[in-house]
């Protein structure tokens, strides 16, 4: 198993009254993931931290060797840890659906979810919404992720440049979430890892206020030390207003 240093952090900002976002560490499965929920009073909360616990669960239950049925078909054309990731995925937002069609007062509530499996010095990626994954190598910055926005469709297809997105006033449209859609299409990565990577999950309470290359700076600026960088980024996503709830996972490639 891979051996990693990890500092995951959850802060509910200056604005919300809710933390709507989610993250789990498991340390035991190399599994990390970030969810943010949406839909506020109607369940918001709930929404990202029943899908993460579900997508926990059955991660876990696959990597610990349990005899249990996977829910939805296996794609040859995939890797089984991409299988897996995809699986544990779809089977949440089922999970989601059949919640808000027992309770319509939760009608509306959905999550985000972006998530990192650490196998045989390869990193596995998935992510639905606009929950990112970034890897640090090198002292170089990239993001992996897509994000499911209309602001980066806009980008796409040359109608925005990246300063402009980032002052939006639609920068928080997705176009992906878990709990809206029966047919929910996840976005999978691999990539191999090297001692020193860092990879850095975060909701977009953390990414709307800092920009990747303020990110890069913070991380190099504190010599390794993951909670001080975590610290570092939460003093100043709040000083920039705080608006959202800020959430992250640093996982440094030991």
């Amino acid at each position: 198993m891979t051996d990693v240093d990890v500092f995951g952090l959850s802060d509910i900002g200056l604005v919300r009254e809710v933390n709507e976002d989610y993250f789990i560490v498991n340390r035991e499965c190399n599994f990390f993931l970030v969810a943010d929920g949406m839909g506020g009073h109607r369940g918001g909360d709930v929404a990202s931290r029943q899908a993460a616990q579900v997508i926990n669960e059955f991660v876990a239950s696959v990597v610990g060797g349990d005899d249990i049925t996977w829910p939805f078909d296996y794609n040859d054309n995939w890797s089984y840890h991409a299988n897996m990731l995809n699986v544990a995925i779809k089977h949440a937002n089922k999970q989601l659906i059949r919640i808000i069609r027992r309770h319509p007062e939760l009608e509306g509530m959905g999550t985000t979810f972006v998530g990192l499996l650490l196998d045989n010095h390869t990193a596995y990626m998935a992510n639905v919404g606009d929950s990112r994954v970034y890897l640090l190598r090198k002292e170089q910055l990239r993001q992996i992720s897509r994000d499911h926005s209309f602001i980066n469709e806009q980008i796409q297809q040359g109608r925005l440049n990246r300063e402009e997105a980032r002052l939006s006033p639609f920068k928080n449209i997705i176009t992906r979430a878990l709990g809206t859609y029966e047919d929910l299409e996840v976005d999978l990565f691999n990539q191999p890892t090297e001692p020193g990577d860092i990879f850095f999950l975060c909701s977009d309470g953390l990414s709307n206020l800092i920009p990747d290359g303020e990110i890069t700076d913070i991380i190099l600026n504190n010599e390794d030390d993951l909670q001080r960088t975590a610290e570092g980024l939460v003093t100043l996503a709040k000083r920039r207003g705080g608006e959202d709830n800020i959430t992250f996972i640093l996982v440094r490639v030991l």
